[in-house]
């Protein structure tokens, strides 16, 4: 005689939301790696790609414009914050050849660069315009535009007072110069 053999149910795997999501960001993840190989391996950094200064033209100007207006809060506020510390308690404003060297100097310095966080889902834009006070990359920029008869450099004043109100905001925010922009 014959046994029939009884097949057993086939259980379908239930699969979570949490589960379906893990993997998809482990395919963002591998895509966003195999991007950055490409990148690398044309000379670009891993994972960034170069954006041209802010004042240029280009097809992504609603993006420059708001990177424009982030820079120019971000520089307002913190040359408010110098004004307002001791060291400049006769000054109201800044002096206008040095306002605008730093001005132009941070539309070529700051926000330059831009990489893809996975675990954010979101564009990063680096360097901050904290990060180069503390490193004087922007001072060292400003130098270029600044034209003042009597001096060669940017005021060493500003850029003492400056970077006393970028380590302060950096206090405030709880964060390491070494991190402050994941550089």
């Amino acid at each position: 005689q014959a046994v029939k053999k009884q097949e057993a149910p086939v259980k379908k795997a239930s699969v979570t939301e949490e589960q379906v999501q893990q993997k998809l960001g482990m395919r963002r993840q591998a895509s966003f790696l195999r991007k950055a190989a490409i990148l690398d391996s044309i000379g670009k950094f891993e994972g960034e790609e170069n954006l041209p200064p802010i004042g240029e033209s280009s097809d992504a100007g609603k993006k420059k414009k708001a990177l424009q207006t982030r820079i120019d809060k971000e520089l307002k506020s913190m040359i408010k914050e110098m004004l307002q510390s001791r060291d400049f308690e006769d000054e109201t404003d800044m002096e206008p050849q040095a306002h605008e060297a730093l001005v132009k100097a941070a539309k070529e310095v700051c926000y330059t660069r831009q990489y893809y966080d996975v675990s954010k889902d979101e564009v990063i834009y680096l360097p901050s315009v904290v990060k180069t006070i503390l490193n004087n990359s922007l001072f060292e920029k400003a130098d270029g535009f600044y034209h003042e008869e009597e001096h060669e450099e940017f005021p060493e004043e500003y850029s003492m007072g400056l970077r006393k109100a970028a380590f302060a905001r950096m206090a405030e925010e709880g964060l390491d110069y070494d991190d402050s922009d994941g550089e």
